[in-house]
């Protein structure tokens, strides 16, 4: 089953598959280690290792909604999603939400082209799509 994506903007956000435009934004630099968020740091994405290789990768989505969705990283011949789950929100009482953060752990383990482009997105369901909450990136530099 093949996914419908967005065409993809260096750390654009909230868009949806409905017509919605991107905003613009731009890509981390890192050497495999790094990190960088989207969203006013709603969908952050973190990089833990050296040079080219990506071993572990930790996707943080904080909200206050309660929203069904996935996580989606992807880089250079490389591209995985988690299953659609139910990702509950924060508190919201007397005008003020308290945000929790779902963290999602890759296991990517693999070498990336110098320069290339990895990146983490979070879907939300949406009737028949998907709407994108949050698309960080970091360029990959050896």
């Amino acid at each position: 089953m093949r996914k419908r994506f967005l065409p993809v903007v260096a750390g654009g956000v909230a868009a949806g598959l409905a017509g919605l435009g991107l905003l613009p934004g731009t890509a981390v630099p890192a050497q495999a280690r790094g990190s960088g968020c989207a969203h006013g740091g709603e969908a952050c994405l973190q990089t833990f290792d050296d040079g080219l290789y990506v071993g572990d990768v930790q996707v943080r989505f904080t909200h206050s909604d309660t929203i069904n969705g996935h996580a989606h990283i992807y880089g250079d011949g490389y591209s995985y999603n988690t299953p659609d789950q139910r990702l509950v929100g924060g508190f919201c009482a007397q005008g003020r939400c308290n945000p929790t953060t779902q963290q999602f752990t890759f296991h990517v383990r693999r070498s990336f082209p110098d320069g290339s482009l990895f990146c983490a997105e979070i879907w939300q369901q949406d009737g028949g799509g998907y709407y994108l909450r949050g698309r960080p990136c970091l360029t990959i530099h050896g």
